[in-house]
């Protein structure tokens, strides 16, 4: 299915909609999520969807078989993923959660994840670089009470799970990670614009 075509929209009843672009159908349910479905993204070459739930639970749908059951991985029962992202070629899912720990999962098993240290707090943010070679885990930390400055850094991690570099540190949530086209360039944004 071409770019563009389709729509996921994750829903607080527990359902992931999919709907057609160009005319506004709904074309399917995809149900189950514990808690809501916090976030989605298509496969970028293959008909598959991986959903994660405000529970922790990534599923991975195979729309060519909307009936079929989906695949699913969880960190723990006690942990919540957050933020995931396809790998560019789409073999992998990193997915972050928010006891600071980032997973690379592997699409096709969808076992053997790889965990990525533990970071300061709860990962925000997650990037693949345009080949895949690098990506970006960003996380913050509470400084005491409510209201407190926080703690947060943005790590370069190399596809085979080696810290590379700190990248930023401050006291603003980092919101935003992307690299360039060609790879070699990464800008961060946080909250305090």
């Amino acid at each position: 299915v071409p770019a563009g075509v389709r729509l996921l929209s994750p829903s607080a009843d527990g359902t992931l909609r999919l709907w057609e672009v160009s005319t506004g159908r709904l074309l399917g349910v995809l149900p189950g999520h514990v808690g809501g479905a916090a976030s989605a993204i298509f496969h970028p070459r293959k008909n598959l969807v991986a959903s994660l739930s405000k529970s922790g639970m990534v599923r991975l749908w195979d729309l060519s078989d909307p009936k079929g059951e989906p695949t699913t991985w969880r960190a723990d029962d006690k942990v919540r993923a957050k933020v995931i992202r396809f790998s560019p070629e789409g073999q992998h899912i990193l997915v972050g959660c928010d006891d600071g720990r980032a997973w690379l999962v592997d699409h096709s098993t969808m076992s053997n994840p790889m965990m990525l240290g533990r970071h300061l707090g709860g990962v925000s943010v997650v990037g693949f670089s345009s080949t895949g070679q690098f990506f970006t885990v960003a996380q913050a930390k509470l400084k005491g009470e409510r209201g407190a400055p926080i703690e947060t850094d943005c790590r370069l991690w190399s596809a085979d799970g080696k810290l590379i570099s700190l990248l930023s540190s401050g006291e603003s949530l980092v919101t935003v990670a992307a690299f360039s086209g060609d790879g070699r360039t990464i800008v961060t944004g946080a909250k305090d614009g």
